[in-house]
């Protein structure tokens, strides 16, 4: 069996609708034409899932392509089913760590990362946690000793609205601390320019005349960049 199936996730009937382009009815369709060959959702609650890897499954065939090749890439074994999102990425990389015993502490240290941002990492969607960026990601990857090859989907896998929205700044509410914290962690140069601007009112309202109320602010900012 192929190691498509040691990790999964499932899309419901609009995002498999969405992912092929076609109609609820069309779908119906297929699922009775034995011509078609679509795979068969599961049910639950009285509604039904399609397992994304049955999909690609497909999807590859269709193409022409042999779906079990995903077991071995350029000689080595592929050790994940085909990842598509950054949640599927972490779950992945989780899944790793526990497929090779690997407590957090161990891969920390294997990997050169202070105690404790494994669990940041792998717990993302949390408040606190952290994303990874281009210097984490090659210790975490070196770590589990895997490594990343991009494939030429047949299709797109999953609809464009599912991406995770970007989170909008609180409001500084007048603490340069917090202003400058959210100016470094926000995203976009739209979030930041409106965050600059709040770092600006806070430093109108502001009296500095002395070195020492320059340096206890430019101290405030840097504590806040720490």
């Amino acid at each position: 069996m192929s190691k498509l199936n040691n990790l999964d996730y499932h899309l419901d009937m609009a995002e498999v609708c969405d992912r092929y382009g076609i109609s609820r009815r069309t779908l119906e369709r297929w699922l009775v034409d034995e011509k078609v060959g679509f795979p068969q959702p599961m049910r639950i609650n009285g509604r039904r899932f399609f397992k994304a890897t049955d999909l690609h499954r497909f999807d590859a065939t269709n193409a022409g392509l042999d779906p079990d090749e995903i077991d071995e890439v350029h000689g080595l074994k592929a050790v994940s089913s085909i990842i598509t999102d950054y949640a599927g990425l972490v779950k992945a990389l989780k899944a790793r760590r526990a497929d090779l015993g690997m407590s957090n502490a161990e891969l920390e240290h294997r990997a050169g990362m202070q105690e404790g941002y494994v669990t940041k990492l792998e717990c993302w969607p949390r408040e606190n946690s952290r994303g990874m960026g281009p210097e984490i990601m090659p210790l975490w990857f070196g770590g589990l000793r895997l490594g990343l090859v991009l494939l030429d989907m047949p299709r797109r896998p999953r609809r464009g609205a599912d991406a995770a929205a970007p989170v909008k700044p609180t409001k500084p509410n007048g603490d340069l601390s917090a202003a400058v914290r959210l100016l470094i962690e926000t995203g976009t140069d739209e979030q930041q320019a409106d965050v600059a601007v709040s770092i600006r009112e806070i430093l109108a309202s502001k009296t500095v005349n002395t070195f020492e109320e320059i340096s206890s602010v430019l101290h405030t900012a840097g504590g806040a960049m720490a």
